[in-house]
């Protein structure tokens, strides 16, 4: 039978061990990494879902802008249609006011002549029947 002397098993327990501490740091440093990565992992998660939500929201800012633009545009096409329009009724007041002014001559006529006839009415005209 082979002994080994009480030095060498003391010397091989203690490799032993030394083996098993490293082991266990080499676990747990292990265990923090895949801790670590799983954070990140998470962290990353977090961040694309927020970065979509951003994404989302710059596209329907976006969309509102466009809509809001258009709006704009179509807000300003009436009101250069209604300017025009105003335009136009003012060139038409004018010209029914000069038209009634050269008619108020007639009016002007026929009142004198009610005046200065003896009849009070259109109706006595009517009745001399």
């Amino acid at each position: 039978m082979f002994c080994i002397p009480f030095t060498m098993s003391l010397c091989c327990h203690f490799r032993v061990q030394e083996f098993r501490t490293k082991m266990e740091g080499l676990e747990k440093r292990r265990h923090d990494h895949a801790s670590k990565e799983h954070e990140l992992k998470e962290t990353f998660r977090k961040f694309d879902k927020f970065i979509k939500q951003n994404e989302s929201k710059r596209n329907r800012a976006i969309k509102r802008a466009s809509v809001e633009r258009e709006a704009r545009i179509q807000k300003e096409k009436e009101l250069g249609r209604l300017c025009d329009k105003v335009s136009s009724l003012e060139d038409q007041q004018v010209r029914l006011q000069r038209k009634l002014s050269k008619l108020s001559v007639y009016k002007d006529f026929l009142s004198d002549v009610t005046n200065a006839s003896s009849m009070d009415t259109v109706g006595s005209l009517t009745s001399t029947n």
